[in-house]
């Protein structure tokens, strides 16, 4: 949960568009500015303005790529009778290709990396869906150590289930 607590996924996809339009745009943010600040410092050698025709080239492609597909992600939901499914995210993948299109002058490349949104964007949504963890918690955290600074110990491992216990170590250690 970045940027104040809110997720994206909190809400269904027909309520609080405006929190999910706010909520790619600070997401998008997140991943250009430090592509711009790589693309500004190699290129340090050109004026401010060409600088500045850089840093706009690498973000607003990629920041309006996210706005219009959240928009049209939370519209069409909307539009299909408040339905709160994959659909909606490829609808709005796809509407992504015309900012593609416009950026790469390239209908076959906007098409392109449009499908790919909305296969990004359905696929994340199956994810969420289904509740799956990436990291689920299998290691026990109960062992607290002396002297221990608040961190997890990770030197006691022990797996839920298993029925072995570690000959070289003592109770508590």
């Amino acid at each position: 949960m970045i940027f104040g607590g809110y997720h994206y996924f909190e809400t269904p996809d027909y309520d609080n568009c405006a929190g999910k339009v706010w909520y790619a745009t600070k997401c998008s943010l997140l991943l250009t500015i430090p592509m711009s600040a790589y693309e500004t410092i190699i290129n340090l050698d050109q004026s401010k303005k060409a600088l500045g025709g850089q840093f706009l080239k690498t973000n607003l492609p990629l920041l309006s790529a996210f706005v219009l597909g959240s928009s049209v992600s939370c519209a069409v939901a909307n539009l299909r009778g408040q339905r709160d499914d994959n659909y909606n995210y490829i609808i709005g993948g796809f509407s992504t290709s015309a900012v593609w299109t416009a950026y790469y002058k390239s209908s076959l490349k906007g098409v392109g990396a449009g499908t790919i949104f909305a296969l990004l964007g359905a696929g994340l949504k199956e994810v969420m869906k289904s509740d799956f963890v990436l990291w689920p918690e299998l290691i026990s955290t109960d062992v607290k150590v002396a002297g221990s600074s608040g961190f997890r110990d990770w030197g006691d491992v022990r797996i839920p289930g298993a029925n072995w216990v570690d000959p070289g170590r003592r109770p508590g250690f």
